[in-house]
C-alpha cells in the first residue's frame, strides 16, 4: 500500500473518530442529566407562550456570532493567505467540532488551519491564538468592569473591597499592555535557545499592527455584545424578569468566571449552569423571588445558550470536517 492511500485512510479514521467522540459527549451531556425532564418540561411551557420570538431571535444571533468570528479570523489570516468565505465557514465550524472534545477549546487553533496551505498552517495557529487572546481580553475586561459594578452584592469588608478594586484595575491595564505589545513575546522567544525552531512561525506577529489589534478587539467586543444579548433574550424566554443593563452586567461576570475554569466545550453546560445560578442567587438575594423557579429559569437559559452557540455548531461542523485534509499527501 503506497503512502497516499495510508494517509487517506489515516485522515478518514481521524475524522470519524472526532465525529464519534463529539456526538458521544453531546449525547451523554444532554440525555444523562438528572434535571433534564424538569428543563424540557419547563421549556415546553415556554414554547407555548408569547415569548417564543425571543428564542427565535437568540437562535438567529448564532449566525451573527460565528459570522463575526469568521470575519475576525479572515482579517487576521489575510497576512499569510487569502481565504475564501466558503473555506472560512469550513474552518470555523470544523474548528468548533474539534475544539468540543478538547480542554478549553484548544483544538480550535489546529482545527481551523487545515483549510490553509500546509506551509502557512503554523503561522495560522499563531494568528488564531491572537484572535482568541483578543476575545479573552474582551471577556476579562468586561468582566472586571462588571465586577466593579456588582461587588456590593458580595457583602465584602472595606479592606476586601479595596483589594478587589485595586487588583481588578491593575489586571485590566496589564492585559491591555500585553496585548498591544505582542512583539515583546517574539523578542523573548528569540532569547530562549530551545524555542528557536518556532521563531519563523511566531515572526508573523511582526505583520500585525496596532491598528489591526484594535480592529480585532472590536470584532471581539461585538461578539461579547451578541453573547450577552442572546443570554438576555433567553432569560426573557424563560420568564426571568431582569433589566437588560443588569443582565449584561451579570452575564459578563458569568463569562469572566467561565473563562478561568478549565472545561471541555461539550461538558461546559453543567459548569455554565452552576455559575449562572450562583451569580443570579447573589443578584436576587434581597428580593422576593422563588428560589426554585429562579434556578430552573437560569439553568434553562444556560442550557439553551449552550445548545445554540456550541452544540448545534458542533453538529454542523461534523459535516465540514469531512472536507478537511489533515495530511499533505491526502
Amino acid at each position: 500500500m503506497d503512502k497516499t492511500k495510508i494517509y487517506k485512510i489515516a485522515g478518514a479514521a481521524i475524522k470519524v473518530l472526532i465525529i464519534i467522540i463529539a456526538f458521544s459527549i453531546l449525547y451523554y451531556k444532554i440525555l444523562y442529566r438528572n434535571d433534564l425532564a424538569d428543563i424540557f418540561g419547563f421549556l415546553r411551557n415556554m414554547v407555548d407562550s408569547d415569548r417564543i420570538s425571543s428564542l427565535i431571535f437568540a437562535f438567529c444571533l448564532m449566525f451573527f456570532n460565528w459570522g463575526t468570528e469568521l470575519q475576525k479570523w479572515r482579517f487576521l489570516t489575510k497576512r499569510i493567505e487569502k481565504v475564501s468565505i466558503s473555506s472560512s465557514i469550513t474552518a470555523i465550524f470544523s474548528g468548533i467540532t474539534i475544539s468540543s472534545v478538547t480542554p478549553n477549546r484548544v483544538g480550535e487553533y489546529g482545527g481551523r488551519v487545515f483549510v490553509l496551505k500546509p506551509e502557512n498552517r503554523w503561522q495560522g495557529v499563531i494568528l488564531t491564538i491572537v484572535g482568541s487572546i483578543s476575545q479573552l481580553i474582551t471577556t476579562l475586561c468586561m468582566g472586571i468592569i462588571s465586577l466593579l459594578i456588582f461587588y456590593p452584592f458580595f457583602n465584602l469588608t472595606d479592606a476586601m473591597e479595596f483589594a478587589l478594586v485595586i487588583g481588578l484595575v491593575f489586571s485590566f491595564f496589564i492585559l491591555l499592555t500585553f496585548y498591544f505589545n505582542v512583539s515583546l513575546l517574539l523578542g523573548l522567544i528569540k532569547k530562549i535557545k530551545w524555542l528557536q525552531p518556532i521563531v519563523k512561525y511566531v515572526s508573523v506577529l511582526n505583520k500585525v499592527q496596532t491598528s489591526d489589534l484594535i480592529i480585532v478587539l472590536l470584532y471581539s467586543f461585538l461578539r461579547h455584545i451578541i453573547f450577552s444579548l442572546q443570554f438576555y433574550l433567553l432569560f426573557r424566554f424563560a420568564g426571568l424578569e431582569i433589566e437588560i443593563y443588569h443582565s449584561f452586567v451579570v452575564t459578563s461576570i458569568i463569562f469572566f468566571i467561565l473563562a478561568a475554569i478549565p472545561t471541555i466545550t461539550l461538558s461546559e453546560f453543567g459548569i455554565r449552569g452552576s455559575v449562572t445560578i450562583f451569580i443570579f442567587t447573589l443578584f436576587f438575594q434581597n428580593t422576593i423571588y422563588d428560589t426554585q423557579l429562579l434556578n430552573l429559569q437560569v439553568v434553562s437559559a444556560a442550557f439553551l445558550l449552550w445548545i445554540i452557540n456550541l452544540a448545534i455548531p458542533a453538529v454542523i461542523g461534523s459535516f465540514f470536517i469531512l472536507k478537511l485534509k489533515f495530511f499533505n499527501h491526502q
